[in-house]
């Protein structure tokens, strides 16, 4: 008997007690065992733990469109173990817009902090992610004059490190506040 000829409930079974890279490269045989093991795999990240492997899954999902993916990592309270507060500016540098628009969708917070108290639209703004930068002041959650532990706007730091087409963005909201000292 093949194991694709197993009943679903025994693959599933047999797909919780493996390992993540064994369950991963399960998934990857076949289109059926796909659909069928989708959810075993992210119980299986969940449980890991791991703040990369996490990290990985739900930005892969983001940048997929999947929706339903994401709102079950967050559902399985990934953001307990991997942490709310750098995760939406380390995304801003890593993820695709798109990605970036599913995770605010899904209930992901804007106006988090690193460590050195920034915001995803400061990240944004630093790192020249016009594209970020535009999704973020399209949020009314965000804070546009938000600043960070030196007292650094999205502006100031834009506009220091000469991003142009960032500052002209962020100078065309007017909630900016381009006296804020």
């Amino acid at each position: 008997m093949s194991f694709l000829d197993l009943p679903n409930e025994t693959i599933l079974q047999i797909a919780r007690e493996q390992a993540f890279r064994d369950l991963n490269s399960l998934l990857r045989t076949n289109q059926r065992l796909a659909r069928l093991l989708k959810t075993a795999l992210i119980d299986n990240v969940c449980a890991l733990r791991e703040v990369e492997t996490c990290k990985r899954a739900l930005y892969a999902a983001a940048n997929r469109g999947d929706k339903a993916i994401v709102q079950r990592l967050l559902d399985r309270g990934v953001l307990e173990f991997v942490g709310q507060g750098a995760l939406l500016n380390d995304a801003v540098l890593s993820v695709e817009e798109a990605g970036l628009r599913v995770l605010l969708e899904c209930g992901i917070d804007p106006e988090t902090r690193d460590g050195e108290q920034q915001t995803p639209l400061c990240v944004a703004s630093k790192n020249n992610r016009l594209e970020a930068v535009m999704l973020l002041l399209d949020d009314q959650r965000v804070d546009v004059n938000s600043t960070d532990r030196s007292g650094r706007t999205p502006l100031s730091l834009a506009a220091g490190d000469g991003h142009v087409q960032i500052v002209r963005a962020l100078l065309e909201d007017t909630r900016v506040d381009v006296n804020l000292s």
